[in-house]
């Protein structure tokens, strides 16, 4: 099967205030995904922002090609002050009734949930899209004790890089104050935006592949039966944390998203 194309996105203005909005609220209730590494409130602002860009831009890439879709960060009650359930963005023809009359919106009923995993091109691909698609992976944390059926928490993985070079954070810092107005304001977060130049350092991203758990999993299981290492090691900011191979190039196409409304 052919590695996926990605798909090169621009992100609007209402993309980033949305994206900003939601980092902002999360950011002082510690919802990190397990084995994050201890960073400064504007790194770990930073980080939440470019992982919500992702999740912007595959749902309204999603919503564009007519699939019913809706974020996690759309549906919570619970002021973003608990962890998420482990999706992102929940699909099917079904996800906007559902999303309107659900009472537990972390359990969806009847749609395919989506984990988008956001990443900076490896340095040495920078802007490099096919050679990163032909050599990296999807990116699903380790955890000891656990394989990779536990691992992964929801139906689907979903990728999406940014530019090495031009999103790096360098001396950008932020108050606490400006942050904290943008809390209940989406036009508020556009000094956020303008602060921390988002849309200079994150306006372009590239949507790469998506698969199901089932073929992340059956691929795992093939390179333990042959054998072969399971996993890898990343290593960044002095700190190491084991990931799963789960290549890229084994993916679907973004364009093939519309197979999810169902």
């Amino acid at each position: 099967m052919p590695a996926p194309i990605a798909i090169t996105r621009q992100l609007n203005d209402e993309d980033i205030l949305t994206a900003i909005h939601w980092a902002c609220r999360k950011l002082y209730y510690s919802i990190d995904r397990a084995g994050m590494n201890q960073r400064a409130a504007a790194e770990a602002l930073d980080d939440k922002i470019m992982g919500d860009l992702a999740t912007v831009a595959v749902l309204s890439y999603a919503r564009e090609q007519g699939v019913g879709a809706v974020a996690y960060d759309e549906v919570r009650i619970n002021d973003f002050r608990k962890a998420d359930p482990g999706w992102d963005i929940a699909f099917g023809t079904n996800a906007g009734l559902w999303a309107s009359k659900t009472n537990d919106p972390r359990s969806p009923q009847n749609l395919i949930t989506a984990s988008v995993k956001s990443s900076r091109f490896p340095p040495q691909q920078e802007n490099n899209i096919e050679e990163t698609i032909r050599f990296y992976d999807f990116k699903i944390l380790h955890q000891p004790g656990r394989d990779i059926g536990e691992s992964i928490t929801s139906d689907t993985e979903f990728q999406v890089y940014f530019s090495f070079r031009q999103s790096q954070l360098g001396n950008i810092n932020v108050s606490r104050e400006l942050i904290v107005s943008c809390l209940n304001s989406l036009q508020e977060c556009g000094q956020v935006a303008a602060r921390m130049q988002v849309r200079e350092r994150f306006g372009t991203c590239y949507l790469t592949a998506w698969n199901y758990r089932e073929a992340v999993v059956a691929h795992s299981k093939r390179l333990t039966d042959e054998g072969k290492e399971a996993t890898w090691v990343s290593r960044h900011a002095g700190a190491e944390r084991r990931m799963w191979k789960a290549p890229l190039r084994l993916g679907m196409n973004f364009t093939s998203i519309g197979e999810l409304n169902k």
